[in-house]
């Protein structure tokens, strides 16, 4: 009997062990793969791999309107960048990249007759200040039509610039787009990637969904008396970490 009972003891204690080596490695796997969060504070990335815990570091940045007549341009931003948790970097002096996805949306509160267009800019430089300059409202006037040189009464039309910054130089719009007249939403989506850079945040990444309603000269009468367009990055979500080649 008490053979019997040391076996059993042993098997008791076998399976035991084998249950807190599993759920150790999944909880492991768990920390090393999490990857949540949204573009509107700090997301954890934790991960095992040489030992460092990474911070994907995200904020938005807003625009100034969302009312639009032929002409306007508005936009939203959001930010990423990467540093070590509570600035604690390896003793080896490697970094790190943290890969992410962007996702954002375009809604236009009800159909236009006239297409409305998205870029995606993403740039090392902070414009969130001077992004787009916008002069007065005025009354529209078409300059083609049959109602061309005629301001037509309650409508309204705006000129809008973007940032030679970025209007000149095409490498840093990522993606673009159209919602076709009709439709009323665009869903963008983008991969980038950010790196350490030892005790500090490294380089921020700035994002810039511009949205535009062209101005044709065509009679845009339809689409001239202010209609509302959402502009949203919902959220940047970290993908997955790795080593940056030094």
């Amino acid at each position: 009997m008490e053979k019997k009972n040391t076996v059993l003891l042993t098997v008791i204690a076998v399976a035991t062990l084998l249950v807190a080596v599993v759920g150790a490695t999944f909880a492991y796997f768990t920390a090393s793969n999490s990857s949540t969060g949204n573009a509107a504070g700090n997301v954890n990335v934790n991960t095992a791999t040489e030992s460092a815990d990474l911070v994907l570091n995200v904020d938005k940045v807003t625009g100034s309107n969302n009312i639009f007549y032929p002409g306007t341009k508005n936009f939203v931003g959001a930010t990423a960048s990467a540093s070590f948790k509570d600035n604690n970097a390896p003793a080896d002096g490697k970094e790190y990249n943290i890969s992410y996805t962007l996702e954002g949306k375009v809604t236009l509160a009800e159909a236009f007759a006239t297409e409305v267009e998205w870029e995606l800019y993403e740039t090392e430089t902070d414009l969130s200040s001077g992004l787009i300059t916008c002069g007065a409202i005025t009354e529209y006037t078409p300059t083609e039509g049959e109602n061309a040189g005629t301001a037509i009464a309650g409508t309204k039309t705006q000129s809008c610039t973007l940032a030679t910054s970025l209007a000149n130089d095409a490498s840093k719009k990522v993606k673009s787009g159209t919602i076709n007249a009709g439709d009323l939403t665009a869903t963008v989506t983008h991969s980038g990637t950010v790196k350490t850079n030892g005790t500090t945040a490294g380089t921020t990444k700035y994002y810039y969904l511009v949205v535009t309603l062209p101005e044709k000269g065509t009679d845009q009468s339809a689409d001239a008396t202010g209609k509302t367009i959402t502009i949203a990055i919902d959220k940047i979500e970290s993908t997955g970490s790795a080593v940056a080649a030094s």
